[in-house]
């Protein structure tokens, strides 16, 4: 059972060592089930050893040299402080805290963060399916919850977003796919057009996962609603989607949801079973993503004003999606993974205001709306970005390229850039602008520039991907602020128009198109422009660059993962690997190539492997070493192959290697020649800051590999 003192009609639980609960019921009746905002109770294997001294005018619980302080006669919250073990206040409990999603800025981070789980919504077993007439469907409502969460985090950025999604619920993973390529826009398809797009990616060349069809799929009125196909645009559905399948490209279909007739909300059971009917039955088809639009004139009715639409909306297109596959795998635990896109709650098309509760940064891919396409909404697309992932909303996108205006190509081409370095890469667009959103409606130059950055993005996936797991697994952005890295570097913290991706990539978008000037901070280390090939010290100063270039550094001592190039995620096969090396003597790497099957839930019970690597350089021996260790970890599927193939690329930076063993025998190097024309991160030929060596082998997954480069 998890530790708890009850005093009266209130009850203090110790949900662990770092996050406390204390929760009042007038009628002495305590909640234990699962809610919206706290969706998966465990019991507690690690509370505090604590004592409690009960004086004439309140009692007081000891632990973790903390204080909590409980007036003697509370008749609610309203009172209760926690204090430090000098007696500092931490924080007072007021009589009413409203529940948020905006986490304070991670230059910010409080001693504690209080977080308020009302109004208070109980879930029952099962989640949201239909269930008879059930009052509200089983889900209990308690609009004046007294019943908070103490987050002991104690300044540290990371420990409280660990906290607060181990409390609240972590962002599951995306399916791989879905990290790949997006072909959206407003506009009416018939099955034949539609086909024609995803040839179109293949003719062209351009990487393609996933595509939109939007409101018009189906027979409806000029309001866009209802859920039978449009059978004059698409006489058999069935058919389109096995095609898309077949061609490796996943289908989401846009749905603006009116309320079903009667409806009182969301929860009410002709609200429940119609939604579960009409979104499951078109899945039955083929179809693998539901984007949940609140964006025109209709919406789903929340039950309670304080939760938004949004969210109610994203959280139960989330649960029939989940409860489809895991009736057709005959598996709760193993299923595939339920992917949904929605608006974020709440940023109102670009314009950020706050994120709304505890429970949306839970539900996959999040969009921010209608925008336009200049350079101000490019701008702004950064900070939503930067914003919305401090908040564990990790899959934040923008309509890329805009939703509307008419951005011409150089215009274009930045927003490319800035898409293909962001969680989710959707270019988008309504139906009356003059281009719609496809790399080659410009010109030849444009497609060239545009694919390059594409598959650029397709060969940093097991970067994006490695650091997406560590997201789910502790709420740390995958794109985020430098102050995550640098959190002692106040200028760092301060900056909010670049981010990374991961510890050893930095973005500085730029958002005017053509050569174009921009200010960049580089924080503490030796930083590489990938394109000029230009090493820099901690830094701000203005840069330039041209069209066809952005601002992307990457940190000297990395050592990066690479897929080979593929068509889509499908097609690409992590059985032949590059590790990219960008050598120096005061700077080291290390981390782990995480890989699972890519589809399913499976990696939440622990199937899946972690390869770990570090590089670094030995002073003794005079050379760099690579150790790539075996993998720890299994998991099932065509990804989970036995043998790689391993590529190391050291990029030389002017030093001078004599020779290279590998695990203490010689190996052969090929040296590869500067190449002033090379794009980022490739997995073979030139680099543009100088020349390039390899060394290539196979091994087995599950054994170690040491390669050293000896300088000379």
């Amino acid at each position: 059972m998890m530790e708890e003192l009850r005093f009266g009609n209130l009850r203090i639980q110790f949900v662990s060592a770092e996050i406390v609960r204390a929760e009042y019921a007038e009628d002495g009746v305590f909640c234990d089930e699962n809610t919206l905002f706290v969706p998966d109770r465990k019991e507690s294997g690690n509370a505090p050893e604590y004592t409690v001294c009960k004086g004439p005018e309140s009692i007081t619980i000891c632990f973790e040299r903390k204080e909590l302080s409980i007036p003697r006669d509370c008749k609610g919250l309203q009172g209760i402080t926690l204090r430090n073990a000098d007696g500092e206040v931490l924080c007072r409990l007021k009589k009413h805290r409203k529940n948020t999603g905006e986490l304070p800025a991670v230059r910010n981070t409080p001693e504690v963060f209080v977080l308020s789980d009302c109004p208070r919504i109980s879930v029952p077993e099962g989640g949201y399916t239909y269930r008879g007439e059930a009052e509200n469907s089983g889900y209990k409502i308690e609009e004046k919850a007294q019943d908070v969460y103490f987050l002991l985090c104690g300044k540290d950025a990371s420990k409280l977003r660990r906290l607060y999604v181990e409390l609240t619920g972590r962002c599951e993973m995306l399916r791989l796919a879905t990290l790949g390529t997006w072909n959206s826009k407003y506009f009416v398809y018939d099955e034949e057009s539609a086909k024609q797009v995803i040839l179109d990616y293949e003719k062209y060349d351009v990487p393609l996962d996933n595509m939109v069809l939007d409101t018009d799929w189906r027979a409806a009125s000029d309001r866009g609603i209802g859920y039978d196909v449009d059978t004059k645009l698409f006489p058999d559905m069935k058919r389109f989607l096995d095609f898309a399948h077949a061609h490796g490209v996943e289908i989401m279909f846009n749905d603006h949801p009116e309320p079903a007739d009667g409806a009182a909300s969301v929860l009410s059971p002709a609200e429940v079973k119609y939604r579960e009917e009409k979104l499951q039955g078109l899945m039955k088809l083929g179809l693998d993503v539901w984007w949940y639009d609140r964006n025109w004139h209709t919406a789903l009715k929340s039950p309670v004003p304080e939760i938004r639409p949004e969210t109610f909306g994203l959280y139960l297109f989330e649960e029939i999606t989940r409860h489809y596959w895991q009736q057709v795998s005959g598996d709760k635990r193993k299923y595939r993974r339920p992917v949904v896109m929605g608006n974020v709650n709440n940023i109102q098309n670009g314009v950020y205001q706050e994120i709304g509760d505890s429970a949306s940064h839970r539900f996959g891919m999040q969009w921010t709306g209608d925008i336009a396409s200049g350079p101000a909404d490019l701008r702004q697309e950064v900070k939503n970005l930067l914003r919305a992932s401090d908040n564990c909303i990790a899959y934040v996108n923008a309509d890329c390229g805009g939703h509307t205006g008419n951005p011409d190509k150089l215009m274009y081409l930045r927003w490319i850039q800035f898409g293909v370095l962001s969680p989710v890469f959707r270019p988008h667009c309504t139906n009356t602008v003059e281009r719609f959103r496809e790399p080659w409606v410009y010109d030849k130059d444009a497609l060239n520039v545009s694919r390059n950055y594409i598959k650029m993005r397709y060969r940093l996936l097991p970067v994006i991907y490695q650091n997406a797991f560590d997201n789910y697994l502790t709420g740390t952005p995958i794109f985020r602020g430098l102050g995550w890295e640098y959190p002692e570097d106040k200028k760092a913290a301060s900056v909010r128009n670049e981010y990374m991706l991961g510890k050893d990539l930095l973005i500085a978008p730029v958002a005017v198109g053509g050569r174009a000037m921009r200010s960049v901070y580089l924080p503490e280390g030796k930083w590489l422009n990938v394109f000029t090939g230009k090493v820099y010290r901690v830094v701000r100063f203005a840069m330039s660059c041209a069209y066809n270039e952005t601002l992307l550094f990457v940190r000297l001592g990395a050592l990066l993962p690479l897929a080979p190039d593929a068509a889509n995620t499908k097609k690409q096969r992590w059985n032949k690997l590059t590790y990219d090396f960008y050598p120096d003597p005061e700077a080291s790497d290390e981390g782990a190539l995480y890989e699972d099957d890519g589809e399913t839930t499976a990696y939440q019970s622990g199937e899946y492997r972690l390869s770990p690597y570090k590089a670094y350089f030995d002073r003794e021996e005079n050379a760099y070493v690579v150790r790539l260790a075996g993998a720890e970890g299994r998991f099932s599927g065509k990804r989970a192959f036995a043998k790689r193939s391993v590529t190391v690329r050291l990029h030389l930076l002017g030093q001078k290697v004599r020779g290279a063993t590998l695990n203490g025998a010689e190996i052969g190097l090929e040296r590869i020649a500067r190449d002033s024309s090379a794009f980022p991160f490739a997995v073979k030929g030139g680099a543009r800051e100088g020349e390039v060596l390899t060394a290539t082998w196979t091994t087995s997954v599950k054994e170690d590999s040491e390669l050293k480069f000896y300088l000379g």
